[in-house]
């Protein structure tokens, strides 16, 4: 940030700030996962997908693949989301002055 903000008239302001938390580090094997709830279909579909791909069943192979399909398809709705910029949604400025 450059300079500080200070002598705010209005009463009444608010602030969407949006971030990403970094999960805890894993240390045992009974620690949870943080997973963000956006990518839990996308891990499903990505997990059931090799799982069947594994088999040697044809049908299982053919499920497996569609699994996948469908974790590509999560994934790029994944990232149609995380990309949008949020900042200039408002486009209010705020001139304040330099120290």
């Amino acid at each position: 940030m450059f300079g500080s903000l200070f002598e705010i008239i209005s009463t009444s302001v608010y602030f969407t700030i949006y971030y990403y938390k970094k999960p805890k580090t894993i240390e045992n094997t009974t620690d949870v996962l943080e997973i963000d709830s956006s990518f839990e279909n996308a891990i499903k579909h990505y997990v059931q997908g090799h799982a069947l791909r594994n088999d040697k069943d044809t049908k299982s192979r053919v499920l497996g693949n569609e699994e996948l399909s469908l974790y590509k398809e999560e994934l790029k709705e994944i990232k149609k989301v995380s990309g949008r910029d949020y900042s200039t949604q408002n486009g209010h400025e705020i001139a304040y002055r330099r120290i």
